[in-house]
């Protein structure tokens, strides 16, 4: 199928399916926010109080200004407030973990702290409980453990929930 475009200025007569192939292929869009790293986004807020993400160099709103509440990226997710409880985005702005937490804290080593009925727990980057909500307060994991405090005592767990000294 032959057609026409415009090249350095002139019109030429081109072979459309050949044009095709030799373009560079696009990004699909939800592909596209691959190409950020955490650190290219920035967290603004908008005209409308509202949350949202743009690119740092190019100022481009990346996210919609949409979320009552939200934290920087950490290891992909972002954690985000909506109608009082958080949940995390990707780079899209995709839920990926929806609405459910009553507090969380980012991601660190693979795993965010998440809070449910006054008690706190791990979860991985699918929202999958790792390590039960057991804890009266945790923090992000550094070097493979964390502390956590329960029934007023405050030590260290490693990955599997496993206390160590």
């Amino acid at each position: 199928a032959l057609g026409y475009a415009v090249a350095k200025g002139r019109i030429e007569l081109v072979d459309r399916e050949i044009a095709k192939a030799q373009a560079k292929p696009q990004p699909r869009e939800e592909e596209k926010a691959v190409e950020y790293a955490d650190e290219d986004l920035e967290l603004q807020q908008g005209e409308n109080m509202k949350y949202g993400f743009i690119h740092k160099k190019t100022r481009e709103v990346v996210i919609p200004y949409q979320f009552d509440y939200a934290c920087s990226f950490f290891e992909g997710r972002a954690c985000v407030f909506h109608n009082k409880k958080y949940g995390f985005i990707d780079k899209n702005g995709k839920i990926i973990i929806p609405y459910q937490f009553d507090n969380v804290r980012p991601f660190k080593e693979g795993l965010a702290c998440a809070k449910i009925n006054n008690k706190w727990g791990y979860i991985n980057r699918d929202g999958e409980i790792i390590i039960p909500y057991l804890y009266t307060d945790i923090w992000p994991f550094n070097n493979g453990k964390a502390k956590v405090q329960q029934n007023g005592e405050t030590f260290y767990i490693d990955k599997q929930g496993r206390r160590i000294s």
